[in-house]
């Protein structure tokens, strides 16, 4: 996917805005800092779509408030049993 936008900048968007909450697309480029500090300014973060266990459980561990799936019955199976 395209790069995410720099932090800084998607927070000084989001409140220009009065936004509550980003959706972003899930990407390799994320990382727990990143989804940390849009926490701390105080927005939602969801991201989508996630399809793979192995990425919807990184997501889950940088504490996103929604993941966006096409497999949602089987995403959930395997969150909760651990499985691929």
């Amino acid at each position: 996917g395209a790069p995410q936008p720099p932090v800084f900048s998607l927070v000084e968007a989001l409140g220009r805005l009065s936004a509550d909450a980003a959706g972003l697309q899930a990407d390799e480029t994320l990382d727990a800092r990143y989804f940390n500090e849009l926490a701390a300014a105080g927005f939602e973060r969801h991201v989508w779509t996630v399809n793979n266990p192995a990425a919807a459980r990184r997501f889950v561990a940088f504490g996103v408030d929604s993941i966006t799936t096409d497999v949602p019955g089987a995403l959930r199976k395997a969150l909760i049993s651990g499985e691929e």
